[in-house]
């Protein structure tokens, strides 16, 4: 029998140099799912209409020091200067009747979204994307280097300060029953979030 029509929602939230850019790729040819967003090009389109005067927030690394001069709060900060646009493209995507996977750092885990999604008659999986061995997480910062234009040192030179926000993002998602995924174990993630994908479908059809 042919299954209901459900639109998906993946919430791919992360550090950098956790895999989220590739893996988003990866899920959405495998699950013929046609909208990727990256909080980047979000962050990058309101860099264009508002000067680093107006929000320094939007303007530095969710890395680098903010006005708390404390990595979670700092990062919290970059973040929630996105989440309008965030949330207006997941609407969007929710009132269109598609499918959409979202990645990127400035992704603080909220099941909020999520409710009004499968509220909307979708399905919806929160991920969080880390890695839990220093040196493999390092690893994967210089691997990066190789494919795009980002320079690994940078992100060297503040990684306890990156492992600190990850932990944040962890401690955030846990009580919200996020889904993580170490990609440096070498899991099979496009099976493991299809699998959600189908118990999520489950649990939806079983509510009719």
């Amino acid at each position: 029998m042919k299954k209901s029509r459900r639109p998906k929602l993946l919430i791919l939230a992360g550090v950098n140099g956790v895999g989220k850019s590739t893996l988003s790729m990866e899920i959405a040819n495998n699950l013929k799912i046609k909208r990727v967003v990256s909080t980047d090009s979000i962050r990058e389109v309101l860099r264009s209409n508002i000067d680093s005067l107006e929000s320094p927030e939007l303007h530095r690394s969710t890395f680098s020091v903010g006005r708390h001069k404390h990595p979670i709060y700092d990062w919290e900060d970059c973040s929630n200067i996105l989440s309008n646009g965030i949330n207006a493209i997941i609407d969007k995507s929710r009132r269109e009747g598609v499918d959409l996977v979202i990645e990127g750092v400035h992704i603080k885990p909220d099941n909020e979204i999520i409710r009004k999604w499968e509220e909307g008659g979708g399905i919806a999986i929160g991920v969080i994307l880390y890695v839990h061995n220093e040196e493999n997480h390092k690893q994967m910062l210089i691997s990066r280097e190789k494919e795009t234009w980002r320079n690994a040192e940078r992100y060297l030179s503040s990684f306890e300060t990156i492992r600190k926000i990850q932990n944040g993002i962890l401690d955030f998602g846990k009580p919200l029953n996020w889904k993580t995924i170490d990609l440096s174990t070498g899991i099979n993630a496009i099976d493991e979030i299809s699998h959600w994908f189908d118990l999520e479908w489950n649990r939806a059809e079983q509510k009719l």
